[in-house]
């Protein structure tokens, strides 16, 4: 199915005079490596078995990626000179060494992005403000994104609320994108963990750099 869709994406892309048998047809120069790229990612997406209705979704969304990890990289650049922490917080941590007395869902509820601090599981693949720093997440944020510029609407995503701070456990690419589009507020499903003692960001001081942090 998947190579059935790629040839079909391929062909479309022809017909948009995106590409030729012999390479990129005309177009300055920044333009021929974008649709090289953007034909990349009609690869990327044929193991999605999803379709490509215009060229101008998939472009928007490369933009957009390419804005992300600039703002991932500015970031780290920024951390090496002020020894600031860009990681996210993992939720790993706050289960090994806090007392977890109870947890229980809180509903739907729009909330603040920039009160999305940290990870189950993901903690390597995002920055604090949840650019991507891992490209192996590249298809996924493409395809979300992708689907943000054509309307689709996204399932809320599900986060754990520790103290004021909150994990995602699901919709990490979600966030992301929603991050890159400047969006304030997510939609998500919410379960609230009730825990025993300091939290780990509390001891080691880490509250603090993340009030310092750009959002």
């Amino acid at each position: 199915m998947g190579n059935k869709w790629f040839r079909n994406a391929f062909r479309d892309a022809r017909s948009d005079n995106l590409v030729s048998p012999t390479g990129y047809t005309g177009g300055r120069k920044d333009e021929k490596a974008e649709g090289r790229e953007m034909l990349n990612q009609l690869y990327l997406q044929a193991s999605f078995g999803q379709t490509v209705a215009s060229k101008h979704p998939v472009r928007k969304a490369l933009r957009l990626y390419g804005g992300a990890r600039a703002r991932a990289w500015l970031g780290k650049v920024q951390s090496s000179v002020t020894g600031s922490s860009r990681r996210l917080l993992s939720l790993e941590a706050v289960r090994s060494s806090c007392a977890l007395r109870g947890s229980h869902y809180a509903g739907l509820r729009d909330v603040a992005l920039d009160q999305v601090r940290g990870s189950e599981g993901r903690v390597d693949d995002f920055d604090a403000d949840m650019m991507p720093i891992d490209a192996r997440s590249k298809g996924r944020w493409l395809s979300v994104a992708r689907a943000r510029q054509e309307g689709v609407t996204l399932p809320p995503v599900e986060l754990i609320q520790v103290g004021d701070v909150y994990f995602v456990r699901d919709g990490h690419h979600r966030i992301s994108v929603a991050r890159a589009l400047g969006q304030e507020y997510i939609a998500a499903e919410v379960t609230v963990w009730e825990v025993a003692g300091p939290l780990p960001w509390e001891r080691s001081g880490a509250a603090r750099e993340l009030a310092l942090q750009p959002v």
